[in-house]
């Protein structure tokens, strides 16, 4: 009779048991900081843009993914749309880094307008990190070019 009183609240505990146990920190998401995209938000045809974040990890880094496309309509016909899609590996197998770099032009004859950046954060075990800037797509007056 004990037996079968005390069955079910065992159950409880081992099924308990395992769910913390396999609950563990292997799950967290790299950590984004600092993000500085362009000069105030603003991107410059014909330019360099300036990407700069602070990233960390439990674990190991692989890569970061950066996603640009205009906000409004892409499929106008009559206008050259700029879009990106690129992948940068610098960061694969290091815990903590500070993106700094100028790698990323805009040609000349990009449309202006709204634009919209995606910066994902991979780490070794799949987990993904992700933040979101709006930009301005503007004419370049020479004053922001990157060294």
């Amino acid at each position: 009779m004990k037996t079968k009183k005390l069955l079910p609240v065992l159950s409880l505990i081992v099924t308990a048991f395992i769910v913390f146990a396999c609950n563990n920190d292997d799950d967290l998401k790299p950590v984004i900081s600092n993000l500085e995209v362009g000069h105030n938000d603003s991107i410059f045809a014909g330019e360099a843009i300036h990407l700069e974040f602070e990233v960390s990890d439990d674990e190991l880094l692989a890569y970061y993914q950066v996603k640009i496309h205009p906000e409004a309509d892409h499929k106008s016909a009559t206008t050259i749309h700029w879009e990106l899609d690129t992948v940068f590996t610098e960061i694969s197998g290091l815990k903590n880094y500070t993106v700094h770099h100028h790698e990323i032009m805009v040609p000349a004859d990009a449309k202006h307008g709204d634009y919209h950046f995606h910066l994902s954060v991979v780490d070794k075990s799949g987990n993904v990190a992700e933040e979101e800037k709006d930009l301005i797509l503007t004419e370049s007056n020479g004053e922001h070019e990157d060294h």
